[in-house]
């Protein structure tokens, strides 16, 4: 008996006589309905952007077949979303360069997605906290 949604059984794709790459896809397609279940689950728009940032393409248009909320928002707005600074601009703030300029702009973005923060101002202290917070 097959899943709702999925097209082979996981024994019936590892035996498939098929290339390398179409194996791959299948199996992407067959996580679909767990990315369904886990953008079920989960609400915040950063959130989303972590987990569909992390999911091959096959998986996001199968999760979305089986009426995954949240993709197509995703792909045409949430994708997107561009935060103002860049890690030259915390190094000129004097933040040392290192992983913590990556974690404090992902801090930012994720922030800027949920809505908490409303201007360039805004969004420049909060990023300088938190490479500071992240590296002391």
């Amino acid at each position: 008996a097959l899943r709702a949604g999925v097209a082979l059984e996981d024994s019936a794709r590892i035996g498939l006589a098929v290339p390398g790459w179409a194996r791959g896809l299948a199996d992407e397609v067959a996580d679909g309905p767990r990315l369904r279940d886990t953008l079920e689950r989960i609400a915040r728009p950063s959130e989303i952007d972590h987990v569909l940032a992390h999911a091959p393409v096959a998986t996001q248009i199968a999760a979305h077949a089986l009426g995954a909320p949240h993709i197509v928002a995703w792909w045409t707005s949430w994708r997107g979303v561009h935060v103002a600074l860049r890690g030259g601009d915390l190094i000129a703030a004097g933040i040392a360069p290192g992983p913590a300029i990556g974690r404090a702009l992902a801090a930012l973005r994720a922030a800027v997605l949920d809505g908490e923060l409303a201007d360039v101002d805004a969004q420049r202290a909060f990023a300088i906290r938190a490479a500071r917070a992240d590296h002391p």
